[in-house]
């Protein structure tokens, strides 16, 4: 999204709030909050995540007011919130110290925007995704790593930058790359493959290790030599991946250790399960943050 268009839609319709919207058809609404829209736009009832039929009639939306922006209604009649708002400073202030104090943003502080204040929408129509679910979050990584990825990092419209870290090059040694995206720093050894994967930045991956449909969030320093060989002596893992181990549809958050031939596969199909150093949503398999997984696991 170019916030810009979003700024400048607050400040044309002179507005307190500004939320950004998404037109969705009727089997996506139970998954969203809901605005309902008059003619120019402005925002006048809200619901959060309505499962019921009878609840909907109201927040059909003008299929003009959609059109205008030049996106296709398409059989989209409701707009979902995407969860981004622009505020004036000091209305967002006074909110946020009402009593009682608001927990939720969603629940607590847009609803009192609809009540009072003059909130408008912005409509979009671009890339999103939410990503609420291990299964969202997942599907999203591997769509981006795929054949026809439904978003270019490359647009010539505007370049998506990632935050400078400073970091050296990957080095990858004699290893199969398919359809993968690899960060920075990364160190990938000899026989490896890596298919339709993502890999995060200062993530080293071990001799003939094979990954698949996996996503791999990196990590935030690098083991020294030292500290890696100190590791082999005693036996346990060094950061990311070790020698011959075979990861497939799966999440490995940051500065997991996994060890040497480990086997991370979820073979018998588990939908949903928990373990000491892992946890299995939706069929796929999550390493938490700084878990280590032992030399000849087998998850």
């Amino acid at each position: 999204m170019d916030f810009r268009k979003l700024i400048k839609r607050h400040r044309i319709t002179k507005a307190d709030v500004t939320i950004a919207v998404l037109p969705v058809p009727r089997n996506q609404v139970g998954g969203f909050g809901i605005v309902k829209v008059d003619d120019s736009g402005r925002v006048t009832g809200f619901v959060e995540k309505p499962q019921r039929d009878e609840q909907l009639p109201p927040f059909v939306t003008p299929r003009e007011y959609v059109e205008k922006f030049d996106i296709a209604y398409k059989d989209r009649p409701y707009l979902a919130s995407m969860g981004i708002y622009l505020f004036d400073r000091d209305g967002l202030v006074k909110l946020l110290q009402e009593k009682p104090p608001a927990t939720d943003f969603g629940k607590d502080v847009f609803p009192r925007c609809v009540e009072r204040l003059h909130v408008q929408t912005h409509v979009f129509d671009g890339y999103w995704e939410d990503l609420g679910t291990i299964r969202s979050f997942h599907e999203c990584h591997m769509a981006l790593a795929g054949d026809d990825p439904p978003f270019e990092f490359h647009e010539p419209e505007g370049v998506v930058y990632t935050r400078m870290r400073n970091l050296p090059p990957s080095r990858i040694v004699g290893s199969t790359l398919d359809r993968a995206i690899i960060s920075d720093g990364c160190v990938i050894l000899a026989g490896s493959r890596i298919e339709r994967s993502v890999v995060g930045v200062r993530s080293r991956i071990g001799h003939n290790v094979t990954l698949r449909d996996t996503v791999i969030i990196g990590a935030d320093r690098y083991d020294t030599d030292e500290e890696r060989a100190a590791n082999t002596a005693a036996g346990e893992p060094s950061r990311t991946i070790g020698d011959g181990t075979v990861i497939e549809r799966a999440i490995l958050d940051k500065d997991c250790r996994v060890g040497s031939n480990v086997r991370i596969i979820n073979a018998k199909g588990v939908q949903e399960a928990e373990g000491p150093n892992y946890v299995i949503r939706d069929g796929i398999v999550v390493i938490p943050r700084q878990a280590v997984v032992p030399d000849g696991s087998v998850i």
